[in-house]
């Protein structure tokens, strides 16, 4: 599960992309997600504590 995000705005990316994963499990008894990401246009990569991606784009490329 990807979520754009600015970086200004992570935690709140962070809190947002959360609750979704919790209301498809919770609703559609649908399995969890391998993983969650946020893609940002520009920074550094990291994992948050929550164990949420944070991935600018330049990284994406094959």
């Amino acid at each position: 599960m990807i979520k754009l995000g600015e970086k200004e705005a992570i935690s709140k990316v962070i809190k947002t992309l959360t609750l979704l994963k919790e209301k498809l499990i919770n609703k559609s008894n649908e399995k969890e997600p391998s993983f969650l990401m946020v893609l940002l246009a520009s920074g550094s990569a990291y994992k948050t504590k929550e164990g949420i991606y944070v991935v600018p784009i330049n990284l994406l490329k094959a």
